[in-house]
């Protein structure tokens, strides 16, 4: 049976409070906790990893602080970021024509900013990523994720 927004609202907020109190958990006692399937957590998780509410690692997720909220975020600023040290060596993996799969996380808007004018196709979950891109050689495919209205990511 499909969950209506309200639940998967109210799910996401018990999840915050949840990890506000116990600071992280795995995916499969999260899903046993709140009685979904770990795909239904996982989809949860990278909701909240995408409004930087909380870290995710391999099998588990930590709740973001407030203060390593602000450090991450004047860390994770784009200009920080190293892309242009990156593109001489992605050059060399990312071979002419080649397809790539760019899933929806913390940077992947700017990675595919950053290999558009490659000549390649990137196939990504993030319909986020496809804001103010502009046009390249490489072709960009919208595949999966969903797009949820009133989102600020």
């Amino acid at each position: 049976m499909k969950a209506t927004q309200g639940s998967v609202f109210r799910r996401r907020e018990a999840l915050i409070t949840y990890l506000d109190k116990y600071d992280y958990g795995t995916v499969s006692e999260l899903a046993d906790r709140f009685q979904v399937s770990e795909v239904t957590i996982r989809r949860d998780l990278l909701f909240l990893e995408k409004k930087q509410l909380i870290e995710r690692y391999y099998g588990g997720v930590k709740r973001i602080k407030k203060s390593e909220k602000r450090e991450s975020q004047q860390l994770g600023s784009v200009e920080e970021f190293p892309w242009q040290r990156l593109l001489p060596p992605l050059h060399l993996l990312l071979q002419e024509k080649k397809l790539i799969f760019v899933g929806a996380g913390r940077w992947s808007k700017e990675l595919i900013h950053a290999v558009a004018d490659f000549d390649l196709t990137i196939v990504t979950n993030d319909h986020s990523a496809l804001i103010d891109l502009k046009p390249g050689r490489a072709i960009v495919c919208l595949c999966g994720g969903e797009v949820e209205s009133n989102s600020t990511v």
